[in-house]
């Protein structure tokens, strides 16, 4: 199909999705300066990715978006960044793939902070998902698939691409 017939829609809290007329295909896109990622699926999914990195007054950043067992997890963290950047990472992906976003109180979902993906829904149910690390080298991400097992196919495309090449 030809890129100028695919219409974009939008859900009810933003979320971009391909137009009812499409074939039933969801997907999710992140980006961090020139890595981006991109999942594609038939099922509800979300992707996030961030570049590993020192982030300052973690404390305070996960106070505002993580639930009491994060935040306690964090404050045990040898690495504080490492775990708030995999928490983050993969709570993004479950709201993204939820469709909800930030826009949904973000402490009603606990993730793990440590090297094993994990999360619990508040008042919800986490069975039927799949949470998964998909981090590399200098870049931690996370993808968040509603179905309770899928086929992870990954390519990473590490050449760097300047304007004027093919």
């Amino acid at each position: 199909m030809a890129p100028d017939r695919v219409a974009i829609e939008y859900g009810p809290h933003g979320k971009p999705l391909l137009a009812a007329h499409h074939p039933r295909v969801e997907f999710s896109v992140s980006h961090c300066g020139p890595v981006a990622a991109i999942a594609i699926s038939t099922a509800p999914l979300g992707v996030d990715v961030e570049r590993v990195r020192h982030v300052a007054d973690v404390e305070s950043m996960a106070a505002q978006v993580f639930s009491a067992d994060e935040q306690r997890a964090l404050a045990e963290a040898a690495d504080p960044s490492a775990a708030f950047l995999r928490g983050w990472t993969r709570k993004e992906a479950v709201l993204k793939a939820r469709g909800t976003g930030f826009s949904a109180d973000a402490r009603e979902l606990t993730v793990s902070l440590d090297e094993a993906p994990a999360f619990r829904l508040e008042g919800g149910k986490a069975e039927g998902w799949t949470l998964l690390d998909v981090s590399r080298g200098d870049h931690v991400a996370a993808l968040a698939v509603q179905a309770p097992a899928i086929e992870l196919v990954v390519k990473v495309d590490a050449a760097p691409h300047r304007a004027g090449q093919t």
